[in-house]
């Protein structure tokens, strides 16, 4: 099977559909899997990286792609690719982790993500100041989301104002 080489080859932000080419049914059923596991890395890193950015475009790409092979293949056959694709992207974690990412309440994922960052740390810090960190690191992900649509609307103007990545951590 030929893989990928590089993102840009398979980013659906770039990438253009071939109009003149008929996907076998094996094809198709490959690429749902492609696509449901590019959309479960995405959700994963966002849920392991404690809050943050999971950009939305490429998320909304993929699922845009899960929706039109949906079309193809049908409801019931997507779901159950969608289901294979989750079962092999889980093999290789923390059952546990996935546990708390798949069932976890808000509460039982903030646990989750204080003991990753005790982990990188190796600070046994308090729930609410682990907690004020999450909330510090989404908050100023969505400024910078918010800043990057906005400068794309205004291509060839520079922002105003920008924050440097230094101070995204600053207490």
């Amino acid at each position: 099977m030929v893989t990928p080489v590089t993102q840009e080859e398979v980013d659906a932000n770039s990438a253009h559909e071939a109009t003149r080419f008929g996907a076998t049914d094996y094809e198709v059923t490959v690429l749902a899997k492609f696509w449901a596991r590019d959309e479960l890395s995405m959700l994963w890193d966002y849920f392991v990286t404690i809050g943050g950015s999971c950009d939305a475009k490429d998320l909304n790409a993929t699922q845009y792609r899960l929706g039109e092979i949906g079309d193809c293949l049908g409801k019931d056959e997507l779901e159950r690719l969608v289901e294979e694709a989750t079962e092999e992207f889980s093999r290789d974690l923390d059952p546990d982790a996935w546990e708390v990412f798949c069932n976890g309440s808000e509460e039982d994922r903030l646990r989750f993500q204080v003991h990753l960052l005790t982990q990188v740390d190796g600070k046994a810090g308090s729930v609410e100041w682990h907690k004020s960190i999450v909330d510090r690191v989404h908050r100023c992900s969505c400024e910078r989301e918010k800043r990057d649509r906005e400068s794309e609307s205004t291509v060839g103007k520079v922002p105003a104002e920008t924050a440097s990545d230094e101070s995204v951590l600053e207490f």
